[in-house]
């Protein structure tokens, strides 16, 4: 029951081309931000970070990516081996910004948050999607009342057949990092269901 992880780029849709680089839009990386903050002042002006960060990484002499504006945005090319960086040095540099963190460049942040952070969309396999379906029909699921024991009894009998104790644990932690789980301080759990996944940052 392994999980599987999407890269930024894979989550935004942008195409490779054939020389190994990434075609990102601006209005993909609008709609990426869109997916994952409010649309408040603050997430407005995080998104303006992430956006500028990213257009920062194609400066004159920036030897990663190459800007081209198009009528309604931009697309930028960025190097197969530097879209992680990119866009997650962006990304950070955006969310640092939407919670108050104004008095940096977003390009600064953009530099140094990469070297701080992981960034990564963690998914669920369809099995696991199958197990987390089983359960978000139970309402004390969702409530964080349950314990991860408890929550092993909700399954149905035939899927505890083929869902060890071992492989929910793990399962529970999938969910954890793909933002549909929260532990709280007494052991309980709260899942969500896989389309109101919360966005997650780790530190190194």
């Amino acid at each position: 029951m392994a999980d599987e992880t999407v890269t930024i780029a894979e989550r935004l849709g942008a195409e490779t081309s054939s020389t190994g680089a990434v075609d990102v839009t601006s209005a993909e990386l609008e709609q990426f931000w869109q997916e994952l903050m409010p649309d408040t002042f603050e997430g407005r002006r995080g998104r303006n970070a992430f956006l500028d960060a990213v257009k920062a990484q194609a400066a004159p002499g920036a030897a990663d990516a190459d800007l081209e504006f198009q009528p309604g945005g931009w697309q930028i090319k960025i190097a197969g081996s530097s879209v992680h960086g990119v866009l997650g040095g962006a990304l950070l540099a955006g969310l640092l910004v939407a919670v108050g963190a104004t008095g940096i460049p977003a390009a600064v942040l953009a530099a140094i948050v990469p070297s701080l952070f992981d960034v990564e969309k963690v998914r669920l396999t369809p099995s696991q999607e199958y197990v987390l379906a089983d359960l978000v029909g139970h309402r004390d699921a969702l409530d964080g009342s349950l314990s991860a024991d408890q929550l092993y009894d909700r399954l149905p009998t035939e899927t505890k057949k083929d869902v060890s104790r071992l492989d929910f644990a793990e399962f529970l932690d999938a969910c954890r990092r793909a933002g549909l789980a929260d532990y709280g301080p007494d052991s309980t759990v709260t899942l969500r269901p896989s389309d109101k996944a919360r966005f997650r940052i780790t530190w190194r």
